[in-house]
């Protein structure tokens, strides 16, 4: 390809404004040093990286979740076990009576109430 453009990716990602974004952020990568899966071609990032996506050779979906991991403050984290649970809360089996840490209440937790809503 002498010239790439974005017609030529429209195939791989036919929403522009996410082609673009993507393709910013390969480049982005390309220049903190990451290796082109293309000749250079004494091109700029921002074509090498366009010229990749047209090639097949990164793929959209791993770009895109690529980008999206970038800019993500915090990691989804999986759903606790009871045991897991306990242990996080600094609890084992015979605190409270022997109840989970998904048994409790709010209330009980800050000292509003009895362990297990006992009165």
């Amino acid at each position: 390809m002498a010239r790439v453009t974005t017609e030529d990716c429209i195939e791989k990602e036919p929403n522009r404004f996410k082609l673009v974004m993507l393709a910013a952020h390969r480049a982005k990568e390309l220049s903190n040093g990451d290796y082109p899966t293309v000749e250079l071609d004494n091109d700029k990032h921002t074509v090498v990286a366009l010229r990749e996506i047209a090639d097949g050779t990164q793929a959209v979906d791993t770009l895109n979740q690529r980008a999206i991991s970038k800019h993500q403050k915090y990691a989804e984290a999986p759903p606790l076990e009871d045991e897991e649970f306990n242990l996080q809360l600094g609890l084992d089996a015979t605190d409270y009576g022997g109840l989970q840490g998904k048994d409790f209440f709010v209330e009980d937790m800050i000292g509003l109430g009895k362990p297990g809503g006992e009165e």
